[in-house]
């Protein structure tokens, strides 16, 4: 083995010296123009050297380049000769790298990768540069198993199996960027989402400890213990002692992140929901392989509480406390005309305030708190008739304000108190009902009517805006209403000229809205979409934003793919049989993840529209449909795979189009979607003749006018099940 190794030593050595026979060679500096991003900027920058398995790479389509400290190479000619199978997916800018019993999924434009299934952010992510897939090298030879080291003075990278070349090599330069958590990964679905806190609620650590470092072998972590009988610890195990451990705290969607280093994850399953009042889930997950192996841990909250986390003197085990909170005291006091109710607790903790009617009520919970006696008081405040408080559940002390009438409120924490203030609101005369969703509007004596209100659905940005033709500041005021429930954050008035008055929901989920009427008000009842609509389709425009697909010249296929999703959405909303919403309604970059989940919660049916691409060559052409066979098929009574034959066979016919397949497509708009989908390629942006009839407006609108037929066809022989 020493002499094998010796040999490689003196293979390495000969070709760095053919490299560097010339010094004039080696100083020649690389002159490049390179298009990516939408736009060409000149490269000026010394060559950089590539070694893969001792053997120097040349005659590349593209060289190695450096951006942002980060060497990008030519995916395929590379990996191809470390012996892995690399695939490209033109629908999804979607780059497969498969190596050994590891598998890398990235995306153009994308800083998300997916390795083995788990989600991973890259400092540079893959770019498409003069027409040609470049991607992170050190990031995706680290994730398959590989060596790499960067030799900054003679500016040379190489790439080998592990213990290939024991030549020792200066500390790299670029950042393999597998260091960072997710928010919203693209392809991972063991990952759910989580509601956003409000702004300046964050959970508190409170570990009285620190974690010291201490060198032991590298371990298996194998299981996360959900607490028991109301218990508030997690104990997250593993098989023997564990050298690291490293904690922080993500502000957006409240998060705690464990980082285990020397540990390899084995777990049987690697997410778990929880029915804590603070934690909404706890998700597990390889995050980084090398040079060192982490194991990361992420507690999902669902609202800010004090923490503390702990080794076990075993070190074998690691134990996440979210201690139970004590409410030792309630005063109520009133100064200055407003009210103020003051929590005194064990632990500082965030709260949630919502409001009821029928009659009056402000409601306080306090999570995973326990109250040390109920309190109740008649004191009356500029507000409040009566303050009363009991344990709503073993997790959650509760408060709540009998009131005189409708307030608004504000929080604060100090020390361990928190501090509700009521005060005078700046509406009158509006009410929402947390028991029936319904918002109701005094007419002031205008003769205004519930027809003659616009309705503006901005529901990518949860927004529902409605427009009222009058002045209603006098009669129902203006600024914001506290809601605080499952369907509303809250509902803004505004009163923009002398003859509008808006409505604006600040929507928690995507909502649908009835009005009715009566001599004196005005109702707005709040509806989840499926409860108003019998049929639901959702329209995903592929890529956009900065994700620009498919390009060949000035044709981009998000614009061609984002034209015949609008069209196809016009002619539904003017038929008015199915309703329809749009995963973008701009030129927007939308993660893949997102777009299912945003189908799942509301629709019956999506249809992804795409246009191909067949890479360097020009002969592919033709149209394809995609499905991808999911076991609740038979439940809805019709599968995506038929829908997908559907909409190909109405597609070939209305556009006298070359007719390629109908076929399986493991696409995570597909696959992570729960009700029946499929998605279109349109035509192959990269042959002439198809990229002529898609550049064309008549060849959209009637491809469009066939998708929209499908869709209607479809809805014929499919009963949604919900």
């Amino acid at each position: 083995m020493f002499k094998f190794l010796k040999l490689r030593q003196i293979s390495f050595a000969f070709v760095v010296c053919l490299l560097f026979s010339s010094q004039a060679y080696a100083d020649e500096k690389l002159n490049l123009k390179l298009t990516y991003d939408g736009k060409t900027t000149t490269y000026n920058a010394l060559p950089v050297y590539l070694i893969v398995n001792d053997e120097v790479i040349t005659n590349l389509p593209m060289p190695p380049i450096i951006i942002n400290d980060t060497t990008l190479v030519p995916v395929r000619e590379v990996f191809e000769k470390l012996g892995a199978v690399v695939s490209w997916q033109a629908s999804t800018s979607e780059i497969m790298i498969g190596y050994g019993n590891r598998a890398i999924a990235m995306y153009i434009d994308n800083p998300i990768a997916n390795v083995d299934g788990l989600p991973y952010v890259m400092s540079v992510p893959p770019k498409n540069i003069n027409n040609k897939t470049m991607i992170p090298l050190r990031f995706a030879s680290e994730a398959l198993g590989l060596d790499v080291n960067w030799d900054g003075k003679l500016r040379i990278v190489t790439v080998s199996e592990k213990n290939a070349v024991i030549t020792p090599m200066p500390t790299p330069t670029q950042n393999s960027g597998i260091i960072q958590p997710i928010s919203t990964p693209t392809t991972n679905t063991n990952v759910i989402s989580v509601p956003t806190t409000d702004p300046g609620e964050v959970a508190k650590d409170i570990s009285t400890q620190a974690i010291t470092e201490k060198p032991f072998p590298e371990t298996q972590i194998l299981d996360v213990i959900l607490p028991v009988d109301g218990g508030s610890t997690y104990t997250i195990l593993a098989s023997s002692e564990i050298s690291k451990v490293e904690k922080k705290f993500l502000v957006e969607g409240n998060r705690i992140v464990i980082d285990i280093y020397n540990a390899e994850m084995n777990v049987v399953k690697n997410e778990w929901a929880s029915d804590h009042s603070v934690i909404n889930s706890i998700r597990i997950g390889q995050n980084q392989i090398a040079p060192t192996k982490i194991t990361r841990v992420v507690f999902d909250l669902k609202l800010a509480n004090t923490y503390s986390i702990a080794l076990s003197p075993d070190r074998k085990s690691i134990l996440v406390n979210f201690e139970k909170n004590y409410v030792d005291d309630i005063n109520l006091t009133t100064e200055n005309g407003e009210d103020y109710l003051t929590i005194q607790m064990r632990n500082p903790s965030s709260v949630t305030v919502f409001h009821l009617t029928n009659p009056d009520r402000v409601v306080i919970d306090v999570p995973s708190a326990t109250l040390n006696k109920a309190f109740a008081s008649d004191v009356k405040g500029a507000f409040t008739n009566k303050v009363r408080s009991g344990q709503f559940d073993e997790n959650t002390a509760r408060i709540v304000l009998e009131l005189q009438k409708i307030v608004q409120h504000s929080v604060k924490v100090e020390g361990t108190k928190v501090i509700v203030k009521l005060s005078q609101p700046t509406f009158k005369n509006i009410l929402y009902d947390g028991a029936t969703q319904v918002i109701s509007i005094a007419k002031g004596g205008l003769n205004i009517s519930a027809a003659s209100i616009i309705h503006t659905d901005n529901y990518n940005d949860k927004k529902y805006v409605l427009t009222i033709p009058a002045d209603l500041k006098s009669s129902i005021g203006y600024g914001e209403y506290n809601v605080g429930d499952d369907y509303l954050r809250s509902i803004f008035i505004q009163n923009n000229t002398e003859n509008l008055t808006q409505i604006i929901l600040d929507e928690r989920q995507i909502l649908a809205v009835n009005i009715t009427e009566d001599a004196n008000n005005i109702y707005i009842k709040l509806l989840k979409p499926r409860d108003k609509y019998a049929k639901i389709v959702v329209i995903d425009a592929g890529h956009g934003g900065t994700d620009v697909g498919a390009k060949v010249d000035a044709l981009q296929e998000k614009d061609i793919n984002f034209d015949i999703s609008r069209k196809i959405i016009n002619l539904i909303e003017r038929n008015g049989v199915v309703k329809v919403y749009a995963t973008r309604t701009t030129d927007v970059f939308v993660p893949l993840s997102e777009r299912a989940i945003f189908a799942n919660e509301i629709a019956d049916l999506f249809v992804s529209v795409h246009s191909n691409s067949g890479g360097k060559s020009t002969n592919a052409k033709g149209i394809e449909t995609y499905y991808y066979d999911h076991p609740f098929d038979s439940v809805n009574g019709i599968s995506s795979k038929q829908i997908a034959k559907l909409m190909f066979d109405n597609l070939i016919q209305a556009l006298n189009a070359s007719a390629r397949k109908v076929d399986f497509g493991d696409f995570a708009v597909l696959r992570e979607t729960t009700i029946p989908a499929t998605l279109l390629e349109m035509g192959f942006i990269t042959n002439p003749e198809e990229a002529q009839m898609l550049a064309d407006e008549n060849y959209r609108q009637k491809a469009a006018e066939s998708i929209y037929g499908s869709i209607l066809q479809t809805f014929e022989i499919y009963n949604p099940k919900r």
